[in-house]
């Protein structure tokens, strides 16, 4: 087995700056798509058991999650890129 190396500061900072990003992209989403997220992501709730809580279809869940990951992804893309996390 390799042995990992222990991280750079370098590093460390790259992923505080990434972490501090979402938080922020996370802030700028309305509130039910971040209320979905945090169910699903945070507190670990199956989808299956929110769609029947929410009267949805699993697939309609599926897909919103799809979408909200992706812009999560562009908009953390985007403020590293401009320098701001």
């Amino acid at each position: 087995l390799r042995r990992r190396r222990p991280p750079r500061a370098d590093d460390l900072k790259h992923h505080d700056h990434r972490v501090e990003a979402l938080e922020r992209c996370l802030a700028a989403l309305d509130p039910p798509s971040r209320e979905m997220l945090q169910l699903v992501y945070r507190d670990g709730t199956d989808v299956l058991t929110l769609a029947a809580r929410l009267n949805r279809a699993p697939q309609t869940l599926y897909n919103r999650l799809h979408l909200l990951r992706r812009k999560l992804v562009e908009c953390v893309e985007r403020r590293l890129a401009e320098g701001s996390p």
